[in-house]
């Protein structure tokens, strides 16, 4: 898969996130699976010829998948409104209560 090149560009949502991107390349490494360790290889290609390493090999992982915390408590949240098996409708209050 191709990297993408990005220089300078901004990255502005509403106020919440507002990021200048060095210049740098950017790519993903798709389908690993987690808690491995792998050889990958970037190859950079350019028709005007490249200046400095054009390859490099690195040794990454990947981490595990997050585990649920043993001591965790289990929460399940029905729709605000749902039917009942009988058809009936009810509006869910928080902190389980309902009223027809």
């Amino acid at each position: 898969m191709p990297l993408l090149r990005l220089h300078g560009e901004r990255i502005y949502a509403e106020s919440r996130v507002d990021v200048i991107a060095p210049n740098m390349f950017a790519g993903s490494v798709l389908d690993l699976e987690p808690d491995t360790e792998y050889e990958v290889r970037f190859v950079m290609s350019d028709p005007d010829g490249v200046h400095g390493t054009a390859e490099r090999v690195l040794v990454v992982s990947t981490r595990a998948e997050p585990e649920p915390w043993t001591g965790g408590r289990v929460l399940s949240r029905l729709p605000a409104r749902t039917r009942r098996p009988g058809g009936e409708e009810f509006t869910t209050m928080p902190g389980g209560s309902s009223w027809p």
